[in-house]
């Protein structure tokens, strides 16, 4: 874990291809050996976005990226199988057919912006820089987190040098030590690397969420007007490092959010 005493607006990063969308602080970030968590409020557009984006940068200044998500573990072989694909819509319409896509309890990862992501993972997956990796177990029931942190810590070990990026909700993130969560599990392990959490913060808009009480679906919420104007110095994405509040080494501040529903009914989209 990465331990920051102040407040830190990195500079701006340098774009090194035009393709990816700009992330201001991001590139001091981005190199060998240095796991970055982004923690995500479920079920937004942006924030699988912004993923896809900080692979991008990593591709283009050519460092070898693995990119985690919090899906099931148990379906990485029908991952491989359509990340080798050509993505045609029988390809799609078969991964999109598993179990954490098709159940009827949507809780806005099976998104369509989760699925994109993986989509255009599978479009840089050429010459092998980039490989995808599933981490969920969620038969492990209420030791998801030490099991979620043991198959990051296997394969961060497994190949020290790449940079890793790993998307899950962001309780799963937190790196406090002694906090039981998946980030500071895996950083205690993990002493030879760079850990970094940064939760996501945003200005209003809808998430696909569920909520207690209410149904899973598109939900109306706050933003980053709690953070102050301090935080908001531009309308850029930008990355701000700042450990004071103790589960998180910083924050990844976005706009306003919208949702991205259930992907389980796009099967033959383009």
């Amino acid at each position: 874990m990465i331990v920051i005493g102040f407040l830190l607006m990195l500079a701006p990063a340098v774009a090194e291809d035009p393709a990816c969308d700009q992330i201001q602080g991001l590139d001091e970030l981005v190199k060998p050996s240095t796991v970055l968590l982004v923690g995500e409020l479920h079920g937004t557009s942006e924030i699988p976005a912004l993923v896809s984006s900080i692979v991008c940068h990593a591709i283009a200044k050519q460092l070898p990226v693995t990119l985690g998500l919090e899906l099931p573990r148990t379906d990485q072989p029908q991952l491989d199988a359509f990340l080798a694909s050509s993505g045609g819509q029988e390809s799609r319409a078969a991964f999109l057919s598993l179990v954490f896509w098709s159940r009827d309890y949507q809780d806005g990862r099976a998104s369509v912006a989760m699925f994109d992501l993986i989509e255009q993972s599978r479009q840089r997956m050429k010459g092998g820089s980039l490989q995808v990796v599933l981490i969920d177990l969620p038969s492990a029931r209420a030791g998801r987190d030490q099991a979620m942190a043991d198959h990051l810590v296997q394969t961060v070990k497994a190949s020290p040098d790449r940079f890793f990026v790993v998307l899950t909700g962001n309780f799963h993130s937190r790196v406090a030590p002694g906090g039981g969560k998946m980030g500071d599990l895996a950083a205690a392990k993990l002493p030879e690397a760079i850990v970094i959490s940064l939760n996501t913060s945003y200005e209003s808009g809808t998430a696909w969420i569920c909520m207690s009480g209410a149904p899973c679906g598109v939900q109306k919420l706050g933003g980053a007007e709690q953070l102050g104007s301090a935080l908001r110095l531009s309308t850029a994405v930008s990355i701000v490092l700042d450990s004071s509040n103790g589960n998180y080494d910083g924050r990844l501040i976005l706009g306003p959010i919208s949702a991205s529903l259930p992907a389980k009914d796009q099967r033959a989209r383009p």
